[in-house]
């Protein structure tokens, strides 16, 4: 199934010089636009439910998809495209900075897998088919785990043997990055005094982080993207015994136990739905089992606010982002409400309006609380551009 905007290209439909195009590549969707270097969306997309029954069968043929649907709505877009840039959750331990993507790069991406299983194997098959569709072009990595990779030691380092740490490139990565980034600017724009910010990335992964002066400083994700909250098919955090138990006293192999934990747990194992959508239905509607994986949720998420807040010393502005985070009023008022001791006050007109860009929390209140919609894809090509104006060098 394939999603579309309309075309939003400058009056007159003459088309910029230059032109990034970005494809990022979800568990089960494949993101893509065009975009100039002001950031101005020419086109854009969504290829949803791939994999699922009557849809778009893998992420390589989303691809095509997605060249296709451009190539009928901008024709001459391929003559003025100079790069693409692919969103990759996981880089490991060397890449995390924008990278050019060839040979070398793909097999570090692939090295590193185990560390991101949901992620990696998709976003290497989006690359290697936009690759051969679009050969003359440059293309480039950027990386989720960048905008954390500079974590402080004391909450990047994990308490194990050093050693053990330093041959396996153990430590506390971060994700959903490459938001963070996007929230941290849009957030200097609209509030330049919150030098103390936690950034809530609510969809089907969810992620907190702590900012100081636009910096990670510590976040719930860690070594891979299972850590943290409570998330749509991922457990989250979880006593490190159980899926030792679970192997030796049940009996079940390393795979089950993986897939238990990356693909049906978390909400889907709370109440049998993973679309928050459904279970806010079901929790409106008196369903009790939704309504207790609402709260979980909700008090997983206050558990990591109270934590970020000690370790801020305080706090500026509070956003919400992500598909639940936007958009669910719900959500937002089953985290803020318990908190209003803390400063945190809700307008709840504001709250309920809808998922646009606005604060709402009342302009008195201590602690600015924002919902922000990110643009991953702007951030993406911005950082594309760069490092192709780096490679050129600078102009005669």
């Amino acid at each position: 199934m394939i999603d579309k905007d309309a075309d939003p290209r400058p009056t007159g439909g003459v088309l910029p010089e230059r032109i990034v195009a970005v494809l990022n590549a979800g568990s089960s969707s494949l993101k893509y636009e065009l975009l100039t270097e002001g950031m101005t969306p020419l086109a854009q997309g969504i290829v949803e439910r791939i994999g699922q029954r009557d849809s778009c069968p893998d992420h390589a043929t989303a691809v095509q998809y997605a060249l296709t649907d451009l190539d009928q709505r901008v024709p001459e877009w391929r003559s003025h495209l100079i790069a693409v840039g692919h969103r990759v959750v996981h880089g490991g331990p060397n890449l995390w900075q924008p990278t050019p993507v060839d040979n070398a790069a793909l097999t570090e991406i692939e090295r590193w897998t185990p560390l991101a299983p949901l992620h990696t194997p998709i976003a290497l098959s989006a690359m290697r088919t936009a690759l051969h569709l679009l050969p003359t072009v440059l293309h480039v990595a950027v990386f989720d785990t960048g905008f954390h990779h500079e974590l402080p030691p004391v909450a990047r380092t994990y308490a194990l043997p050093p050693d053990l740490c330093e041959r396996w490139a153990i430590r506390r990565y971060g994700f959903h990055g490459i938001s963070c980034a996007y929230l941290v600017q849009r957030l200097n724009q609209l509030e330049a005094k919150s030098r103390r910010a936690i950034l809530c990335h609510l969809g089907a992964g969810a992620s907190i982080t702590a900012v100081r002066d636009g910096c990670s400083v510590d976040t719930s994700m860690g070594f891979t993207p299972l850590e943290g909250l409570v998330m749509a098919t991922r457990s989250g955090d979880l006593d490190p015994a159980i899926p030792l138990y679970l192997q030796e006293q049940a009996g079940l192999s390393r795979a089950r136990v993986a897939s238990l934990l990356e693909s049906e747990s978390g909400l889907q194992g709370l109440v049998g739905a993973s679309d928050f959508r459904t279970i806010e239905q079901r929790a409106r509607a008196g369903d009790q089992r939704a309504r207790l994986a609402v709260d979980i949720f909700a008090y997983r998420i206050r558990k990591y606010l109270g934590a970020y807040w000690a370790i801020l010393g305080g706090l500026d502005a509070l956003v919400f982002a992500g598909g639940i985070g936007e958009h669910s009023a719900f959500l937002r008022h089953a985290v803020v409400a318990p908190l209003e001791s803390l400063g945190l006050q809700l307008d709840a007109s504001a709250n309920a309006a809808g998922p646009a860009e606005r604060r709402i929390s009342p302009s008195a209140a201590p602690v600015a609380i924002w919902v922000i919609p990110t643009r991953e894809s702007a951030f993406i090509a911005r950082q594309v551009f760069d490092l192709v104006a780096a490679r050129s060098g600078p102009a005669p």
